[in-house]
């Protein structure tokens, strides 16, 4: 005769929290990621404007009183 065994409820539980604990750190680590990348965008678009800017002549580098 065949006997099958049930898992505790709990085990299923605690299985059910570890995925969804696992998927909410997935989603946070993507968003860390892409919110990385854009500010890496938008340093690297400020420093070309800041670049072409300076060539211009748009931009006054302020003298620090150590150089005297």
């Amino acid at each position: 005769m065949i006997k099958y065994i049930r898992k505790p409820i709990w085990k299923n539980w605690v299985i059910l929290g570890l995925v969804i604990y696992s998927v909410a750190v997935t989603v946070q680590i993507y968003n860390c990621n892409r919110l990385a990348e854009e500010q890496t965008e938008k340093i690297a678009q400020l420093q070309s404007e800041k670049a072409e800017l300076q060539v211009l002549g748009e931009i006054i580098t302020p003298v620090i009183e150590e150089d005297y």
